[in-house]
């Protein structure tokens, strides 16, 4: 089942389970739909675009205009998935993203905006067909 929106309910529990005030990496897994859908959110004039590119050319830029006013985020990685050496064979990803923010309040505080509801979050939902995000801490050797 494809997964497309942060659970704002959840992140209270999610939160809990995190060091607080610790530095985070969001391990983003995309799979992107063949061409960006637009329903219903006031975009419908936009030139048809893929969903890649809906995600690369719309998403990226809106996130990056709320975040960057915030404290420390930035994107540590993102590349496409040329293969899978392990793994299920009917799960694939398209490309892979790792953003570190400087807590995990930060990223709530980014998904949370009525910014990134109104300006982010619809181009990620055309974009992709679906997501998984991971909350990553370092393991304490």
């Amino acid at each position: 089942m494809a997964t497309l929106n942060v659970d704002l309910s959840d992140l209270d529990a999610i939160q809990s389970k995190l060091p607080q005030g610790k530095p985070i990496v969001m391990l983003n897994l995309l799979r992107f739909r063949a061409d960006a859908l637009y329903p219903d959110h006031g975009f419908e004039d936009l030139p048809k675009v893929s969903g890649r590119e809906a995600y690369l050319t719309r998403h990226l830029p809106a996130f990056d205009r709320i975040a960057s006013p915030l404290e420390d985020s930035h994107p540590l990685w993102l590349g496409t998935v040329l293969s899978q050496v392990v793994g299920p064979p009917d799960v694939h990803w398209d490309d892979i993203a790792l953003i570190q923010y400087e807590n995990f309040a930060l990223f709530r505080t980014i998904v949370e905006s009525d910014a990134y509801a109104s300006e982010a979050d619809p181009h990620r939902n055309a974009g992709l067909e679906d997501w998984q995000l991971l909350a990553l801490v370092p393991l304490e050797l």
